[in-house]
């Protein structure tokens, strides 16, 4: 189950078995419209229209489409100028504000503009000191100069600088080694999506978001009640509070924002090439799409809300409307799972959720 957060309200969701919404940049629904996908692997989303996305098409081979010249012109770079052989399934991207990037592939790792905190535990993490020594998988940008991040031997470190007060209030420390999928929002404070081994879910979503996010929850329930071998339920993530704004642990399993894949590499029939377009004028094509079953070249039903309604009736109404979304997902067909939502005082839509269907979700295959 993989949440990826852009301005805008753009979003990618995937619940790991097939069924995915998401709303973005014309050309990015345009991808999803007409390009039959296999897999996806990674997607970012960019300042303005920029987005990245890696997938496996139905062939088998991995490649990459994206649209980062305009504001992010040295990943660019990277990724076509300077004649390295990407393995484009495996290219895992993180972007930020004023250009900031933090990009990994099996040619290596490219950043630009990332935290000096971040920085300063990449280098210590990667200088040659037996003890020491942990290469990093992935850097997560966060809003305001925060970050998360994971070593390919499964060891966090983060900095929040107290813009995440609704994460951080889980206890960073304690439960962050049971994470199977965290990812921050760095376009905007305090909005994570975080999936526990646990089976528990707990997230921070404009209420716009948290109606599509309860959309696809309700469809995984109702498909987990139309099987016949049934799990037992999950327990509840355990509260803590976090001692300090940073830190890290050494028995992570998982990412910040992208856990490690411990999985052979993919055999694909030959070089993987990859597809690049430069920006194309905006359209008239609406910003959400999304699909019920497994074949990523055929969009399904739109929905969702904006969430961001100048008539004060309307905004109410979808935060009302995100509300019963989220709660209603605990009594589809009596699985038994638990939904705790709360509208805070910033206006985002906090909640956890528990039980079988969460229980299932952490099966998924994570990157």
């Amino acid at each position: 189950m993989q949440l990826y957060f852009g301005p805008k309200l753009y979003y990618f969701f995937h619940d790991g078995k097939g069924t995915f919404k998401y709303r973005g940049p014309p050309e990015f629904l345009k991808f999803f419209k007409t390009t039959p996908v296999k897999e996806v692997h990674n997607v970012a989303f960019g300042t303005g229209v920029s987005f990245f996305i890696s997938y496996t098409d139905p062939n088998g081979i991995g490649r990459a489409l994206f649209d980062l010249d305009d504001d992010y012109p040295k990943l660019y770079s990277w990724l076509i100028k300077e004649n390295l052989a990407h393995d484009y399934a495996s290219v895992s991207i993180s972007l930020g504000l004023n250009g900031a990037f933090f990009a990994w592939s099996n040619q290596g790792h490219r950043w630009h503009n990332i935290p000096d905190g971040a920085l300063e535990r990449y280098q210590k993490f990667t200088k040659p000191d037996l003890f020491l020594r942990c290469r990093v998988k992935t850097i997560d940008i966060g809003y305001g100069d925060t970050f998360l991040g994971i070593g390919v031997d499964n060891v966090w470190f983060w900095d929040l600088k107290d813009q995440y007060p609704h994460f951080a209030s889980l206890g960073v420390k304690e439960n962050i080694p049971n994470a199977q999928w965290v990812t921050l929002n760095p376009f905007a404070a305090d909005q994570h999506f975080a999936v526990f081994a646990d089976g528990s879910v707990h997230y921070s979503l404009p209420p716009g978001l948290a109606v599509d996010v309860a959309q696809l929850f309700q469809q995984y329930a109702a498909r987990l009640a139309q099987q016949t071998q049934q799990r037992p339920p999950a327990g509840r993530l355990q509260q803590g509070s976090i001692a300090a704004p940073g830190g890290y642990s050494n028995t992570a399993f998982g990412s910040g924002g992208r856990p490690p894949d411990t999985s052979p590499p993919p055999q694909f029939n030959g070089p993987s090439p990859m597809d690049f377009f430069n920006q194309y004028p905006n359209n008239a094509q609406s910003p959400v799409g999304g699909n019920s079953g497994n074949n990523f070249g055929v969009p399904g039903p739109s929905g969702g809300a904006g969430g961001n309604s100048p008539d004060v009736n309307q905004a109410m109404a979808t935060m009302q409307s995100s509300m019963d979304a989220l709660n209603s997902v605990a009594n589809v067909t009596g699985q038994g799972m638990g939904a705790v939502n709360q509208l805070a005082s910033n206006g985002l839509m906090v909640g956890q959720l528990t039980g079988q269907l969460a229980t299932a979700a952490t099966g998924c295959s994570v990157m």
